[in-house]
């Protein structure tokens, strides 16, 4: 995390024993940054993890056909 004048800039990295995600954004406000890269890292562990196996994946479909 840095901060330059009034910008903040996150750099966040996670791993798993076979991937490494990564997202950065800037911006004015702190929180919403920190929550764009935590919504980047979710969505890239998503993929890699669901997209790989079809099972989960039309489970969790017709799951959220419920709503």
């Amino acid at each position: 995390i840095e901060k330059h004048r009034d910008i903040y800039s996150i750099h966040l990295t996670f791993s798993d024993y076979k991937h490494t995600f990564r997202a950065s954004r800037e911006r004015r406000e702190f929180l919403d940054v920190l929550q764009e890269c935590f919504d980047i890292l979710e969505e890239q562990v998503f993929e890699k993890n669901v997209e790989k196996n079809k099972r989960i994946k039309e489970k969790l479909l017709e799951y959220l056909k419920q709503f």
